[in-house]
């Protein structure tokens, strides 16, 4: 049995006609993080290039019972382009970091993802007691 990563890796391939499939591709179109929703019916992707693509699973057919099914290409988005913080100085790249699922409400899908750093998260220090000496 395939694994999905191992069915979307399969289907790269398939689609070039190039004698080296991978020759086409740029540092843009390698996957940086992958995230199932809370199903399993829907499987997101955020590459170096700032773009998420969602696959959704083919159901089961009725020939072959008990196959897993496969994913095909659902929706395709730029999610994140390359910005400059003027304010640090700093680049902020394109590469989708981190894609988390919203638990569902309703029909519709969200999901979140960043291209940020980790932020640090400001740290409550104790306030100093005061000794009252009177």
């Amino acid at each position: 049995m395939l694994s999905p990563i191992q069915v979307l890796c399969s289907d790269i391939t398939t689609l070039s006609l190039e004698s080296e499939p991978f020759a086409s591709y740029t540092e843009a179109d390698i996957i940086s993080t992958v995230e199932f929703n809370h199903t399993g019916e829907l499987l997101a992707t955020g590459d170096k290039g700032g773009r998420v693509v969602i696959f959704q699973r083919e159901p089961e057919s009725k020939s072959e019972p008990f196959s897993q099914g496969e994913y095909n290409v659902y929706s395709t988005f730029q999610s994140h382009e390359p910005e400059f913080d003027y304010l640090k100085s700093l680049e902020i790249e394109e590469k989708i970091n981190k894609i988390r699922w919203l638990p569902q409400q309703n029909a519709a899908h969200f999901l979140l993802s960043t291209n940020g750093e980790n932020k640090e998260q400001p740290t409550p220090h104790p306030t100093p007691k005061t000794t009252d000496t009177s």
